[in-house]
């Protein structure tokens, strides 16, 4: 275990260096402002990383026959649902982060909860695709959408971010 830490204490050990270094000369580093900018290049990055492990969900068929394939249509359209509702939730998150002109506290733990709910969509649709859309399963899909709205008011607050 240790050893696979072994890169990161070095590392951490020449910031450090480099730090004391820097602060022995008297230089100071210049604190830039806060902008919401950083916080939606990470939501990017949730998106893509959620449309990448919905992806990895697809499996060929055992045979190479166009009816093979046709019989896998429940994995299929699960994907596509799920990919359509990413597209949908990616777009109005980034309509909604053009408001925000600082990443104010109340913002990033609310976009967490956000992403948090959305990250729950490749357990549902592998879930769905697996039941071959079965009722119950839907439910409980439909019931861990319903986490997205709620999340999405909060977001929406104007005490959440300061608007331009």
């Amino acid at each position: 275990m240790l050893l696979r830490l072994a890169p990161f204490i070095v590392l951490l050990q020449f910031a450090q260096s480099l730090a004391k270094v820097m602060i022995g000369r008297g230089t100071t580093v210049p604190r830039a402002r806060a902008t919401p900018e950083r916080l939606s290049v990470f939501s990017d990055g949730v998106f893509a990383v959620l449309i990448t492990v919905l992806v990895l969900e697809l499996r060929p068929p055992e045979v190479p026959t166009f009816t093979a394939l046709l019989l896998l249509w429940p994995t299929w359209l699960s994907y596509a649902v799920s990919y359509l509702f990413i597209a949908i939730v990616w777009t109005n998150h980034h309509h909604l982060m053009r408001y925000a002109t600082e990443p104010t506290p109340r913002l990033m733990w609310s976009n967490f909860a956000h992403l948090f709910s959305v990250s729950l969509l490749p357990l549902s649709t592998a879930w769905m695709a697996v039941s071959e859309l079965a009722p119950q399963k839907r439910m409980t899909q439909l019931a861990l959408g319903t986490l997205r709205p709620i999340f999405d008011f909060c977001q929406n607050r104007r005490s959440s971010f300061t608007a331009v």
